[in-house]
């Protein structure tokens, strides 16, 4: 039986947690670009979903 490398290594996965809980009453941000990703040329639209930093200790 061959053993995995994080097997013999004996690491587990990192425990995810959500970073921010959304209070109910928060408002939701637009939809700007209407759910279409598709460019029409380059370099028009670059999309991104980041919802923590850690800068230097803190939080942004």
């Amino acid at each position: 039986m061959k053993v995995g490398l994080s097997q013999r290594l004996r690491l587990s996965p990192a425990v995810r947690r959500r970073a921010t809980v959304p209070a109910s009453s928060a408002a939701k941000a637009p939809d700007l670009i209407g759910r279409k990703f598709t460019a029409t040329a380059p370099n028009t639209k670059y999309l991104c979903d980041t919802t923590y930093l850690s800068i230097g200790g803190g939080k942004f």
